[in-house]
């Protein structure tokens, strides 16, 4: 069975290899955006700070996406609240 395809924008712990795998791709909010436009089964971990890059490059190159679960707590390291939020791109039919 084949895993997913993640990337992670803005969000860079390192233990997130351990629930997605070795081949996580660490970016910014606008290439997650073509990440996801490249199809298959993959996914976007995007930090609230990087949603408003995303968006915008998804709507530029017409990326159609869904909202999965929105996670939200405190960075321990940093000591400061973190909102992550995860999204697929919409199957075309």
């Amino acid at each position: 069975m084949r895993r997913s395809d993640v990337a992670t924008a803005g969000y860079h712990e390192p233990s997130l290899v351990f629930l997605t795998g070795t081949s996580l791709k660490h970016t910014n909010g606008a290439d997650a955006a073509e990440f996801l436009k490249a199809g298959g089964c993959r996914f976007a971990f995007i930090e609230g700070r990087q949603d408003r890059s995303f968006a915008q490059r998804a709507d530029a190159i017409g990326l159609r996406y869904a909202k999965g679960v929105r996670i939200e707590g405190i960075n321990i390291s940093g000591g400061r609240p973190i909102a992550v939020t995860v999204y697929r791109a919409e199957r075309i039919q």
